[in-house]
């Protein structure tokens, strides 16, 4: 299925997505660049919109990854697994997708704690460290 496709459309894939992501973050023109501060200000709802799209970034991934690998690791666990070395050498890839998958999940718990911190904070975050 997969493997039939035109490459172009990896191609296509691969660039429209990020950019799709990336599309409400390119379009905010509201930061501020206080010269005292010597750093970038952004208001609030900028920040909790790009933190929003960094989970569900991390989300998408997450279930692209997992749709991907779990007929792989069915098709493994079906068949008589260690039968010969091509075989172990799939399980030993499937078991470094497992950390990526941990990984994935890691990441968005960071990302989600860090959006609940930035909408339950009063005073925003980026400028605690400046008063």
């Amino acid at each position: 299925m997969i493997a039939d496709a035109p490459p172009i459309i990896f191609v296509i894939f691969h660039w429209l997505i990020p950019l799709l992501e990336a599309a409400p973050i390119l379009t905010s023109f509201t930061a501020t660049y206080p010269p005292a501060l010597n750093t970038v200000l952004l208001p609030d709802d900028v920040l909790a919109r790009a933190n929003l799209i960094s989970v569900i970034t991390v989300v998408i991934w997450f279930i692209v990854c997992a749709l991907c690998y779990i007929p792989v690791l069915l098709q493994l666990l079906r068949s008589n697994v260690l039968v010969n070395r091509k075989k172990r050498n799939e399980v030993r890839l499937s078991i470094q997708v497992v950390g990526l998958m941990i990984a994935f999940l890691l990441v968005f718990v960071y990302h989600i704690g860090q959006y609940i911190m930035l909408q339950s904070s009063p005073v925003s975050l980026r400028m605690e460290q400046f008063w």
